[in-house]
């Protein structure tokens, strides 16, 4: 009998080969296994389609080539094809790009055919359904290992709507059941991909949803083949990686609520009509789930007809910071991403929406960094005398609150009823980040409702206020 020495890792932060498997924690939050990192999660949702490369084999009609980012490859990134003519450096250069920004995933949809851009399928071709193009996936392979070393999780989807239904009607001639033909490709994707420790698996994009009147491959998935199609990925996956389902605003009740304590369901990836609804939203399918018996990792990735527009078209970034980003996250929302419906599918130039990114990382540095305990935070809007312009994190305990404030100081207290002790007050900007600040409140006094005071400067505009209980170590108290 042989042996093998399995040693530590010698990976460094942030790639997940050192952080450890992203898993299903019993709670809002992913996890990694080795780091035990509460997982929050902020990217892109566009392009969906960033598959449909050019320098990808057997992509015909890409609609990719990525070239302002040739310039971010470095020479100790990936390419693939031959070595005098190295393909790959623009979308690997994008990759880059989005790491130093600190995004931590992106949005994959895995099959396009029949879709809004028809320019991504595994197979050796478009009208193929069980013979898988090796070489292609090599190069896909090569992309989503340089993510995860990168710290990016794979967000990938097993369809979109208008092809949701696209192997039982090939395969049949009508919808229902469960193809061979999906069986095989559930599986190809899975042991080709299921090992990277990044990496979220997703029913499919507005899956439920019968576009067009549902016609062939575009009638939406029945409850019975969504409980079908996670139950096969858990068996056929040995990694446990969390499921999820994107679907249509209309159809959150229709396609979630059958899913509500499915062992092999893992959360809800939400499509809103409007930013303005992240927050309610968000707060009604916790809760949801929570009285199902599992409660779900809930994100808000994809909003309005009109998404979020680029950086010169919006630069203050004043709605979707505060009613997407800080209301989803403020619910106790598990993270975010980033849909442009101008450039869903063509979007080339990742930095058009660069003071977007460092915005959503703003949000999640604060979490991190000054070690807040949102984990064991619950929505508690009824604590704040303002409802209606401010949202409220709390801890059970009583040591930690989070207030976020959409429109400035207009009197803003905190309810500390029945809480002993004292309470340091600091204020953090969403816009710009950095350290926290003291305001005209340095602290306050446990046992009724405390004014927290004035932020130290631009007093109309969003703002955090951190309230902690001295000695408790968060935030420095």
């Amino acid at each position: 009998m042989g042996s093998v020495d399995v040693g530590g890792t010698d990976k460094g932060y942030p790639d997940f080969r050192r952080r450890g498997k992203l898993v299903y924690s019993s709670s809002r939050y992913m996890r990694t296994q080795g780091s035990k990192e509460v997982f929050l999660r902020v990217g892109p949702n566009s392009p969906e389609n960033i598959l449909g490369y050019n320098e990808f084999d057997n992509t015909p009609t890409a609609l990719h080539r990525f070239p302002s980012h040739r310039k971010d490859w470095r020479s100790w990134s990936p390419t693939w094809g031959r070595r005098d003519k190295p393909r790959g450096k623009s979308i690997i250069g994008a990759i880059n790009y989005l790491a130093s920004v600190n995004m931590n995933s992106i949005y994959v949809l895995l099959l396009t055919h029949k879709g809004d851009s028809r320019d991504v399928w595994p197979f050796t071709s478009a009208t193929e359904r069980y013979r898988m193009d090796v070489s292609k996936l090599a190069q896909w392979e090569v992309l989503f290992e340089h993510m995860n070393s990168r710290g990016i999780v794979l967000h990938a989807l097993f369809s979109e709507t208008e092809n949701e239904s696209l192997f039982e009607h090939d395969e049949n001639g009508k919808t229902g059941g469960f193809a061979n033909s999906r069986r095989l490709y559930h599986r190809e994707m899975v042991s080709r991909f299921g090992h990277h420790p990044g990496l979220l698996f997703n029913i499919g994009e507005e899956t439920g949803w019968d576009d067009m009147g549902g016609w062939g491959p575009r009638r939406g998935l029945t409850d019975w083949q969504r409980k079908e199609f996670a139950s096969e990925v858990a068996r056929l996956d040995s990694y446990d990686t969390p499921m999820l389902a994107h679907t249509f605003p209309d159809d959150h009740d229709k396609v979630y609520r059958p899913m509500l304590g499915n062992r092999h369901f893992d959360g809800a990836s939400l499509q809103l009509t409007s930013s303005v609804n992240s927050h309610r939203v968000a707060s009604n399918w916790l809760a949801r789930s929570r009285a199902g018996g599992r409660v779900w990792s809930v994100s808000v990735d994809e909003v309005g007809s009109g998404g979020v527009k680029p950086d010169a078209a919006d630069w203050s970034r004043d709605r979707p910071r505060k009613e997407l980003l800080w209301g989803t996250l403020m619910a106790g929302g598990s993270g975010v991403e980033i849909y442009s419906a101008t450039k869903d599918q063509t979007l080339e130039d990742f930095r058009t929406y660069d003071r977007m990114w460092r915005q959503m990382h703003h949000a999640v540095y604060f979490f991190h960094h000054y070690r807040v305990p949102f984990w064991r935070m619950d929505s508690r809007d009824e604590l704040s005398n303002r409802r209606r312009s401010s949202w409220v994190l709390a801890t059970s305990a009583g040591d930690a609150y989070v207030m976020f404030l959409r429109n400035g100081d207009k009197g803003r207290s905190l309810d500390l009823r029945g809480q002993d002790g004292g309470y340091m007050v600091r204020w953090y900007d969403p816009r710009k980040g950095g350290p926290l600040r003291t305001g005209s409140v340095g602290g306050v006094p446990g046992g009724g409702w405390r004014f927290l005071g004035s932020p130290p400067w631009d007093k109309r505009r969003d703002w955090v206020a951190l309230i902690a209980r001295w000695g408790s170590g968060i935030g420095g108290a």
